[in-house]
């Protein structure tokens, strides 16, 4: 797993968490770990919004405009 922090230029209060892991299953069991809920349980009043997850599929290596991801 790697991960970067984005934080929005215009509005310096606002970061970005971008995670990327190398399989699913293995993000499903952070996702389903006791440490990652305590952490989502004790962050999330101290947040302006809830934490938003969404797992999202990278493309590969190529991406051509008219054909779109070309799978490895």
């Amino acid at each position: 797993m790697s991960y970067t922090v984005l934080r929005q230029i215009d509005r310096p209060n606002r970061y970005v968490f971008l995670e990327v892991w190398d399989t699913e299953p293995h993000y499903i069991t952070w996702q389903d770990s006791a440490v990652t809920k305590s952490f989502i349980a004790r962050t999330t009043p101290l947040l302006g919004s809830p934490l938003d997850h969404r797992l999202n599929i990278l493309c590969g290596e190529t991406f051509d405009d008219t054909n779109g991801c070309i799978l490895p």
